[in-house]
């Protein structure tokens, strides 16, 4: 009779675990659908076609380069461009497998958040934070951007559950590779640091040495080549970029914090689950806070010259995974039961979901628009209509450069260090850009219409040795010299801002 009644709890455990597996099996088939329909409904942002290129070029044999025989480290997510080279090498579209990609990583977050938690805090909040992460816009809209985004997170998760092992030399291997997908990755590695130090303190001898040994292997082969290889293991975009003007506080603020109420209210939620995580000893809900707000300060010193929309994801990545154990915990205090805790905060969050994805969606749409009305297009009007050996002056690089296979000079400096020592010795003058294209004499020049561009360009010489050829709007208008000054329109409507007038240089001495 005794040995019935370990035989009984035994089962009861496994009857348990079986019924987790299949809520998991349902949050991932669930997280897989909505991915499915918003990568249908959008298309990858301009920045994932920079990456894309220099895999192309990896695998067509032209070095990591993005302009064929100029070696300028122009994308800051190294590892990604890597792993997406194979690809171009068997002929699969880089977009679809970059957004394939995604999708894998984002269903593997979900299992590694599950598992992240269960320890702690027991299969019903584990489940709840496993279906917050798989049902968020924030992450079902960044499954449509084609970028390293869902890559860093699951680097991110991952190092947090390894550490949470004790495997600190796969811990450390991680996080050098998150150093290679993201820049951020480097605050990653400081948290992670601070952790391990404070266990090598309480007695877990050699926990620094492994991981930091580990962590170096992975990262200075990496340093050695660039430095090697492009001269530099600083990424020209990042150089550039602290040379333009940086975002304001109010848009730091409403980027992270105000943008709408789901994230205020995610704000709310990762505070109280940062609270519970303390109180029940959860080092990884205390990792995801301190990354949460070491994130937010990153980015309001830092201050880059514009917040893109894959910024937002690893924050948004901590809030939803500590608002999942807030209101999985409250709720099982009120409701008195674990179980049914879970079950209402999944249904909240279900509910709020039909409110919220529909809204996105339509950004998807408009981004997708955008994508298949302006970039494609003005692509394949290069492609078509230029030679091999034209150069091309541009600031959105990404889709012109990936379709035309052009030779691009880069108006933003991201991959053309000449822009950024050009702009360097004239930061007080507002028309250098004018200057740069009058000395370098590129063949075509895709100029932005809107922010008073094109009423600088026209009051300039630029017309003089250009004259348009081509124009790209959202809104299908074809005039190639518009009678006013467009910018009125964009301060009034910012979808006019994806506008672009083609100009050819003039024949003649």
């Amino acid at each position: 009779m005794g040995a019935s009644v370990p035989s009984f709890s035994a089962s009861i455990r496994h009857m348990g675990a079986y019924k987790s597996t299949i809520a998991l099996v349902l949050i991932l088939l669930a997280g897989l659908v909505l991915r499915v329909v918003f990568i249908e409904a959008s298309a990858p942002v301009d920045d994932a076609y920079i990456t894309f290129r220099y895999a192309r070029n990896l695998a067509n044999g032209h070095g990591f380069v993005y302009n064929v025989g100029d070696r300028v480290l122009g994308v800051t997510t190294p590892l990604f461009a890597l792993i997406l080279a194979p690809f171009a090498m068997t002929g699969i579209p880089l977009d679809a497998a970059a957004l394939g990609l995604g999708v894998v990583f984002d269903l593997f977050i979900c299992v590694l958040l599950y598992r992240l938690l269960r320890n702690c805090f027991g299969e019903p909040p584990a489940l709840v934070a496993a279906l917050f992460y798989a049902l968020a816009y924030t992450s079902l809209a960044a499954s449509g951007y084609g970028m390293e985004t869902q890559l860093f997170n699951f680097l991110l998760v991952a190092s947090l559950l390894l550490l949470s092992r004790g495997k600190y030399s796969a811990m450390g291997i991680v996080a050098g590779l998150a150093v290679l997908t993201r820049p951020e990755g480097i605050l990653l590695a400081g948290v992670l640091g601070a952790l391990v130090l404070s266990r090598q303190l309480r007695g877990e001898s050699n926990a620094a040495r492994n991981s930091l040994a580990a962590f170096l292997g992975t990262t200075v082969p990496w340093f050695v080549f660039a430095f090697l290889y492009f001269g530099s293991p600083i990424p020209n975009s990042l150089l550039m970029k602290m040379l333009q003007e940086g975002i304001t506080v109010h848009q730091w603020l409403d980027f992270f914090i105000m943008r709408n109420l789901f994230v205020i209210a995610l704000w709310v939620g990762a505070a109280v689950g940062f609270v519970v995580g303390l109180r029940r000893k959860c080092e990884s809900c205390a990792a995801l806070g301190v990354w949460a707000v070491a994130y937010l300060l990153f980015f309001l010193v830092g201050r880059p010259p514009f917040l893109g929309g894959w910024y937002f994801p690893p924050e948004a990545l901590a809030l939803t995974v500590l608002s999942a154990v807030g209101a999985a915990s409250v709720l099982a205090w009120i409701l008195r039961s674990p179980a049914r805790g879970a079950l209402a905060a999944a249904f909240l969050f279900i509910l709020v979901d039909v409110v919220v994805l529909p809204r996105s969606l339509v950004s998807a749409r408009w981004q997708r628009h955008v994508a298949d009305s302006v970039y494609r297009p003005m692509g394949d009007w290069f492609r078509t209509h230029s030679r091999p050996g034209d150069i091309i002056h541009c600031s959105d690089i990404g889709y012109l450069g990936y379709i035309s296979q052009r030779t691009i000079l880069d108006a933003s400096g991201l991959v053309t260090p000449d822009v950024r020592t050009f702009r360097a010795g004239r930061r007080g003058d507002p028309n250098w850009d004018i200057l740069y294209i009058l000395r370098r004499k590129p063949d075509y020049v895709a100029l932005p219409v809107g922010g008073h561009v094109h009423r600088r360009f026209s009051e300039s010489e630029f017309p003089r040795d250009y004259e348009p050829r081509a124009r790209f709007q959202v809104e299908g208008r074809i005039e190639l010299r518009p009678s006013r000054d467009p910018s009125d329109e964009y301060a009034r409507d910012s979808r006019f801002m994806a506008d672009f007038i083609v100009y050819e240089k003039r024949e003649g001495p």
